[in-house]
């Protein structure tokens, strides 16, 4: 069953991520959410990119910083 279809049929309209590959998976899911209208928090401090050359931390904050907030994604720590 699609995740779209697992949160509808619970009624749920709001979704939290954390996980491994923020540019891969984490932010696909990310703007899958969003483009569904679910609001959408991203826990930045528990996620990773794991680019050549051992930027992961520094690609994970640019992205947080920059492409999740332009679509409206709440992304910050959230204790």
């Amino acid at each position: 069953m699609p995740l779209e279809e697992i949160l509808r049929s619970q009624n749920i309209d709001a979704v939290v991520i954390s996980g491994l590959t923020l540019s891969g998976v984490v932010l696909s899911t990310v703007y899958r959410l969003f483009d569904l209208d679910y609001k959408v928090f991203v826990i930045s401090n528990n996620v990773l990119d794991l680019p050549a050359g051992g930027h992961g931390s520094e690609v994970s904050q640019l992205v947080l910083k920059t492409l999740a907030p332009a679509q409206n994604k709440s992304a910050g720590n959230h204790d």
